[in-house]
């Protein structure tokens, strides 16, 4: 953890940004890590309040991205897109907020923007996107035929996800493994599932045909069935001002 926060704060200066919270997106946030393993660091970040202060602020890079190194996989979003995506409702900003592995945080930033990541959050939005995702990795599977844990992994968290927004309609934990504790009842599957987590985990080969009918069973009868499950759609325009509120205290408070 320590080289990924003195990388952080090398960023910090060499982009002159202050950065507002860093956290880990990728397997290790899904509980899915193997000692293979990238680091997939992700952060919202702050420009001084001048750099906003321009007529050509839409024309302005809001994204810094740096190639592969050692295992660590680093990017980040200017706040402005953070809260513009999270007004949307975005699966990806979701996550990241939802990570239980957290790099580096302002308390203030992270406390509110994690009280506006409940009141927008979208049930709908996200649904569709994790339905979609999983006809995307279906296909896939079909196309590769090949199918290891990874790929089943792909198939299968989605669906867990598709499952948790239709039982509580609240904001989903990333970590797989609580996902299927709370979301599923049966034990073989279940039991499936922790195998498929194990697999991932020790790149071991997932090959056991009973739990591989299980699991294309499982995902072939519930994408039948969420796809009529739909959350009601919200209202499309929201009250905006606590997101600019947010943006102009933090803007202010790092200048």
């Amino acid at each position: 953890m320590n080289k990924i926060i003195n990388k952080l704060d090398e960023i910090q200066d060499e982009q002159k940004i202050a950065i507002l919270f860093a956290c880990e997106a990728g397997s290790r946030a899904r509980g899915l890590e193997s000692e293979n393993s990238d680091y997939d660091v992700r952060f919202i970040y702050v420009h001084p309040r001048d750099w906003y202060l321009r007529v050509d602020l839409e024309a302005q890079r809001d994204v810094i991205e740096y190639p592969l190194d050692d295992k660590l996989d680093i990017s980040g979003w200017d706040i402005r897109k953070a809260l513009q995506l999270l007004y949307k409702s975005n699966p990806s900003i979701i996550e990241w907020l939802q990570s239980s592995i957290v790099y580096k945080k302002s308390n203030s930033f992270y406390e509110d923007v994690k009280t506006l990541l409940k009141k927008f959050y979208s049930p709908y939005s996200c649904f569709n996107h994790y339905l979609s995702m999983v006809y995307r990795n279906v296909k896939n599977l079909d196309k590769e035929k090949i199918v290891g844990a990874k790929n089943f992994i792909n198939m299968i968290r989605p669906v867990l996800v598709l499952n948790w927004i239709e039982q509580s309609h609240q904001v989903p934990p990333n970590d797989l493994s609580t996902l299927a504790g709370q979301v599923i009842s049966d034990q073989n599957l279940y039991y499936a599932i922790e195998q498929l987590v194990k697999s991932k985990k020790h790149n071991t080969e997932f090959n056991n045909p009973d739990n591989i009918r299980l699991l294309n069973n499982f995902v072939s009868t519930e994408l039948d069935r969420l796809k009529k499950a739909v959350p009601p759609k919200q209202p499309t325009t929201r009250d905006k001002s606590e997101l600019n509120q947010l943006f102009l205290d933090t803007v202010n408070s790092v200048s």
